[in-house]
C-alpha cells in the first residue's frame, strides 16, 4: 500500500490501530487511535482524567508550566514511514528515556546528514524519501491524550438507531505540534489579577478544570489553513462543561500499559522489513549495533557500490555522535519545544563532518540558514478556521449525547451551545444530553437552495409550450 493510500484511506469510522504496521498499541489495547483531520472537519473530544488505584488525579501536578498529570503523554513519532510497505511507531527505546537514539533516531539521523552533505553520492530513489509524503518523515513530537471523542474529520460518531452521541470510549487521540503546544497554552493560561489559594488549580487557570469527571470540558481543535503570514495550524477550544461519572473515566489506563516501546532488537526488525537492505546496511554496518543485522541485510550497501562504482563507502561517512547510552542519575528532560518552524521534528542536533573525514570533492557545508520569521502584517486577516462541510462555526441548536455510562443518548433535560468557537462556559444544566446545532449558514443555504429550486420551477413552467 503506498504511502498516500496509506495516509487518505484511513475512514474516520475506524481507528489507525487496525492498520499493520501500526506498533503504536500494545496488542490487546482497549483503546482505538486516531489523529486529526483538520482538512475534513473539526476534532470534538472530552479528555479523560487520570485515574490511580480507582480514584482521580488532579489535572495538575504542579503551577509549573507544563506539569500535567498523566492525562496527557507527550512522545516523539514516526508516522508512515518505510519504502515498502508503512509503520508508525515510538521512538524511545523500552526502559530508556526520550534522549536515548535508538536505532530508528539513528537511521533518520543520519540518511538526513548525507541527504544534506553528500547526495549525489547516494542511488536517487533515497534522496526522494525526504520528500512530502516521502518514505522517511522526520520525527514529529506529540500530544497524546485519552479520551472520549465525538467528531473528527467531519464524521460524527452516533448510534444509528437513536441518532445520538455514542462517543468512541477509550480513544486515544494523536495531537500534532501544533495542536498540543495550543493545548498546553490553553492549560496555562491564569486568570488575570487571581488572589486566591495558589493550588485552587480550577479558579486560578481559565480552563477551570480541563478533565475532571466532575468539571471537566468538552473541548475541540480547529484547523487553520496556511496563508502567506501564517503557518498551517491547529488551536485547541474550550466548548462547554461536560461532567462524567467516575464509571465512564475508570477506561482510562496508565500509558505504560498501551504504549508499545520497542526494544532496539524490535526497532531493527521493524528499519529490516520496511526499507532496502543496503540502505540498513549503510547506516549501521559500521557501527556496534551490526550485531543486530541479519545476515541477508550486511555487507549489501558495499556490494551496491561495488557493483554501480560508487565512491561512498560507510566509513567515509561518520556516524552521528550522541551522548552516553542509558539514563543517567540527574538527568532532566527538555522542555517541548517552541520553534513554529520545526513542524516535523528536525531540527535536531547534529555533529560536523571533520575535513579529513569528506570524500574526495566534498566541501564543507554551510551553516543551515535560519528558517524565515513567520509575522502577520498589520491589518492582515487570519484564515478562517475548517469547519465541516466549509459552514462558519457559528450557529444556534444543541447538542445530545449521553453521559449515563452506556455511551448512548439518552435523557430529556440538555445543555445549551450556541455552536460558536469559544462560547463563554456557564454552569452545567442538571444533564448532559444535547443536540447538534444547527448553524445560520446552514439555514442560509438552506434558504438559498430552495429559492434556487423554486427560481428553477418557474423557469421550467414559463419554457413549456402554451
Amino acid at each position: 500500500m503506498s504511502e498516500e493510500s496509506y495516509r487518505s484511506s484511513v475512514p474516520s469510522t475506524g481507528g489507525l490501530e487496525r492498520f499493520p504496521g501500526f506498533v503504536l498499541l500494545k496488542k490487546g489495547a482497549a483503546h482505538q487511535v486516531f489523529a486529526p483531520r483538520g482538512d475534513k472537519g473539526r476534532a470534538l473530544f472530552r479528555i479523560l482524567p487520570e485515574i490511580r488505584e480507582g480514584a482521580e488525579l488532579p489535572w495538575r501536578m504542579t503551577a509549573e508550566s507544563c506539569d500535567f498529570s498523566g492525562w496527557i503523554k507527550a512522545e516523539k513519532v514516526i508516522r508512515q514511514a518505510g519504502a515498502n510497505n508503512k509503520f508508525t511507531a515510538l521512538i524511545r527505546v523500552k526502559d530508556q528515556d526520550n534522549r536515548y537514539a535508538g536505532p530508528i533516531q539513528r537511521f533518520i539521523d543520519t540518511l538526513y546528514r548525507a541527504f544534506k552533505e553528500a547526495p549525489t553520492s547516494l542511488p536517487p530513489e533515497w534522496i526522494r524519501w525526504k520528500d512530502k509524503l516521502g518514505a522517511l518523515p522526520g520525527i514529529e513530537y506529540v500530544g497524546l491524550i485519552q479520551c472520549m471523542l465525538f467528531e473528527n474529520g467531519g464524521y460524527s460518531h452516533k448510534d444509528k438507531v437513536t441518532g445520538k452521541y455514542k462517543p468512541i470510549n477509550p480513544a486515544v487521540f494523536i495531537l500534532p505540534k501544533t495542536a498540543r503546544m495550543s493545548l498546553e497554552t490553553l492549560c496555562n493560561a491564569e486568570v488575570e489579577g487571581y488572589t486566591g489559594s495558589a493550588d485552587d488549580y480550577g479558579q486560578r487557570y481559565k480552563v477551570g478544570d480541563p478533565c475532571g469527571t466532575k468539571a471537566g470540558r468538552l473541548m475541540q481543535l480547529v484547523y487553520y489553513p496556511g496563508s502567506g503570514v501564517s503557518l498551517a495550524h491547529y488551536e485547541a477550544v474550550v466548548v462547554q462543561p461536560c461532567p462524567i461519572p467516575i464509571e465512564m473515566a475508570q477506561a482510562y489506563r496508565p500509558w505504560s500499559d498501551i504504549l508499545n516501546y520497542l526494544t532496539e532488537e524490535e526497532q531493527m526488525d521493524l528499519l529490516v522489513n520496511h526499507f532496502p537492505p543496503e540502505a540498513v546496511d549503510f547506516v549501521f554496518g559500521q557501527t556496534k549495533l551490526a550485531e543486530m543485522l541479519p545476515k541477508s541485510v550486511r555487507g549489501k550497501w558495499m556490494a551496491r557500490i561495488q557493483g554501480f562504482g560508487q565512491q561512498y563507502p560507510p566509513q567515509q561517512f561518520p556516524q552521528q555522535q550522541y551522548p552516553p547510552q542509558g539514563i543517567m542519575p540527574g538527568m532532566q528532560f527538555a522542555p517541548p519545544s517552541t520553534d513554529p518552524n520545526d513542524w516535523a521534528g528536525r531540527s535536531m542536533p547534529r555533529a560536523d563532518m571533520a575535513p579529513n573525514m569528506m570524500p574526495p570533492g566534498m566541501v564543507p557545508a554551510a551553516p543551515p540558514a535560519p528558517p524565515p520569521q513567520q509575522f502577520v502584517m498589520p491589518g492582515a486577516v487570519m484564515p478562517a478556521p475548517v469547519t465541516p462541510g466549509g459552514a462558519p462555526s457559528a450557529g444556534g441548536g444543541e447538542y445530545d449525547f449521553s453521559l449515563d455510562g452506556d455511551g448512548v443518548g439518552g435523557g430529556d433535560d440538555t445543555i445549551p451551545f450556541d455552536g460558536n468557537v469559544n462560547p463563554p462556559v456557564t454552569a452545567p444544566a442538571a444533564s448532559t444530553d444535547f443536540q447538534p446545532p444547527v448553524s445560520e449558514a446552514t439555514k442560509l443555504a438552506k434558504q438559498r437552495l430552495a429559492e434556487a429550486q423554486a427560481l428553477l420551477r418557474q423557469k421550467q413552467q414559463t419554457a413549456q409550450p402554451q
